[in-house]
């Protein structure tokens, strides 16, 4: 099984895109990872990372909470999920 990503973030393009990066650096790539930014900012940078797996990218309002939730609610049920905030790079 492969795993299904989360990346909430908001004023972090840049990092965002690093972190997709690095998912498809890993030796089990992300059956695919969605990526739920405040505004079209905070994933543009992102769409020009090079990708292996399907990135869907999704606007919603702020708080990490609600965007983490939003990207949950946009998987198949069933399929397992981590999730992150961009701070972890």
């Amino acid at each position: 099984m492969k795993p299904h990503v989360i990346i909430a973030t908001k004023g972090r393009p840049l990092e965002t895109k690093v972190i997709l990066e690095a998912l498809g650096s890993q030796s089990l790539k992300p059956a695919e990872v969605i990526v739920v930014g405040t505004d079209e900012t905070d994933v543009a940078e992102a769409r020009f990372a090079n990708c292996e797996f399907e990135v869907r990218f999704i606007l919603n309002e702020p708080g990490a909470s609600k965007q983490r939730n939003r990207g949950g609610d946009e998987l198949a049920i069933g399929n397992a999920e981590a999730s992150s905030s961009g701070s972890f790079i």
